[in-house]
């Protein structure tokens, strides 16, 4: 993998500002953050996905994983940080498909919650695969992640399609309004004057 950023963390650029940039990397859909905290005596990595959203996360040392070590790493304050291309890579301990909005997390950092509930995104977190993906063994969990991923992508798919096509029917529908309403400007005159001059005949 890449390295594609990497900088120092301190309080002019926190943990929040990686994120943040991070989210927004239109050229790098899935991206692994790396941290080191001597202080804490923490080392890391975070897993992002498209579209923003938080996969998961491990602490190297201690093994830990899940919300918990997602949590702990992206809230030091101190520390190196790199950022690497994981497009074309697939790391299981860190795809644990926790589906958090990138975006909701910034908006409320420091204080992430204790439970990721109200972190996940909304779209995603009604999907019953989510809530237990964490139960099954490793075998079925990658099976289960990939397939969540396709589905996934299929609907947005299907949603910006359906987005387009109802942009695209007002504008044709605003289309037809202004040629009839140009058509009536320029021609009102000449369809209404026989009406005139058969009313002004009858009235002779």
């Amino acid at each position: 993998m890449d390295i594609i950023i990497e900088g120092v963390i301190t309080k002019e650029e926190g943990m929040n500002e990686v994120v943040e940039t991070i989210i927004h990397l239109k050229s790098v859909p899935s991206a692994l953050l790396r941290v080191s905290c001597k202080e804490a005596s923490l080392q890391g990595r975070v897993g992002f996905g498209p579209g923003g959203y938080i996969l998961g996360g491990c602490i190297d040392d201690t093994g830990e994983t899940g919300y918990a070590a997602v949590k702990k790493l992206l809230t030091v304050k101190s520390g190196n940080y790199a950022v690497l291309d994981m497009t074309n890579e697939y790391v299981p301990e860190i795809n644990q498909t926790l589906w958090l909005k990138g975006d909701k997390v910034v908006e409320i950092w420091p204080n992430l919650p204790d439970s990721p509930d109200s972190l996940l995104g909304a779209s995603l977190s009604s999907i019953p695969a989510l809530q237990n993906i964490n139960q099954l063994n490793p075998e079925d969990r990658e099976d289960a992640i990939n397939r969540i991923r396709r589905n996934y992508s299929r609907s947005k798919a299907h949603e910006a399609q359906i987005t387009k096509y109802h942009l695209a029917l007002k504008l044709s529908w605003l289309l037809i309004t202004l040629i009839l309403v140009m058509v009536v400007v320029k021609y009102g005159y000449i369809l209404v004057s026989p009406f005139f001059v058969t009313r002004h005949s009858l009235i002779k």
